[in-house]
């Protein structure tokens, strides 16, 4: 490492590399967050799919991890959630006896 060029000191001072993030306009985030939060889309896959639908213009894409970090900067941990089931639920493992 150079001299004065430490992890520490870019930690400290908030310098990180690499291209800055993409920023949705507010019409994008309203219509995002109103397909996340739309009940009618029965799984978070298919409301991520309506959204990348309405997306296509912009040549932009979305995925469930990234609506749900924008859900939870917005509003914290409470409401981040869209209140759908992610995906199917496994059952709790059954305990048989072994025969002796």
């Amino acid at each position: 490492m150079r001299k004065g060029h430490s992890s520490k000191k870019a930690r400290e001072f908030g310098s990180r590399g690499g291209r800055p993030g993409f920023e949705w306009t507010d019409p994008q985030r309203a219509m995002i967050e109103r397909h996340w939060y739309d009940m009618r889309h029965k799984t978070n896959a298919d409301a991520i799919a309506a959204i990348n639908e309405e997306l296509k213009p912009a040549k932009r894409k979305v995925n469930a991890h990234y609506v749900w970090r924008m859900m939870l900067k917005k509003y914290g941990d409470e409401k981040a959630g869209s209140g759908r089931q992610t995906g199917p639920r496994r059952k709790a493992p059954t305990r048989t006896r072994r025969k002796s």
